[in-house]
């Protein structure tokens, strides 16, 4: 971590870096690792973090980060790049509402675009949400979603970008909230819809 000024810091190594308010599901934590939603906490300790380098300005109660990942590694003595992985982020804080812009664009995949919140009302309950779209889908579907014969047997790679070139708009959308009682239990709710999944018709084809 360096401290170029006193409105610019920039950063570089591995860490995580937490831009989504969701506890479970994080559809806007584009610069994260992807957690698993029965460990949100990451109590066994599997996220490591990410290699980036990030440059964050501050201007009073907002400010701008600019990132770039790139999981490169060595394996078995040579050296191995990564996708490359560029995210933006806006953040302000309005009168008591945490308030982010967020543009990712990952390499061979498309320009998601994003915003998320969270609110705090009185002292025992807040509020959060997320939601980031892009066009078209570079999820891998199995082409048996599409067949008449729920018994056809293929003889090739099934997988296909099904929406790589459609012009539909792929979303996730993240709601939910926490409340505290007097006594110290917290209680967390959350609903979340990923366009990128199936139906219930296509999980049972």
């Amino acid at each position: 971590d360096l401290s170029l000024t006193d409105n610019l810091d920039v950063t570089v190594g591995r860490k995580i870096l937490k831009w989504g308010p969701g506890y479970a599901f994080n559809p806007t934590g584009v610069v994260e690792p992807q957690r698993s939603p029965s460990d949100p906490s990451d109590r066994l300790g599997q996220n490591v973090g990410r290699t980036l380098i990030s440059m964050n300005a501050f201007l009073g109660k907002s400010s701008l980060t600019l990132v770039y990942l790139n999981d490169a590694q060595f394996q078995s003595g040579n050296f191995h790049w990564g996708e490359h992985d560029y995210a933006l982020r806006a953040y302000t804080f309005l009168n008591g509402l945490d308030l982010s812009g967020i543009l990712h664009y990952r390499q061979g995949d498309r320009l998601e675009v994003g915003t998320n919140w969270s609110y705090v009302v009185g002292e025992n309950l807040e509020l959060h949400g997320e939601f980031l779209a892009k066009k078209g889908s570079s999820t891998l579907y199995h082409e048996i979603l599409w067949s008449d014969n729920p018994d056809q047997i293929f003889a090739s790679y099934p997988y296909t970008e099904r929406f790589d070139n459609s012009n539909e708009i792929f979303y996730k959308l993240l709601l939910g909230g926490q409340y505290t009682f007097e006594n110290g239990v917290n209680i967390a709710l959350e609903y979340y819809r990923n366009m990128d999944g199936l139906s219930t018709s296509e999980w049972n084809q």
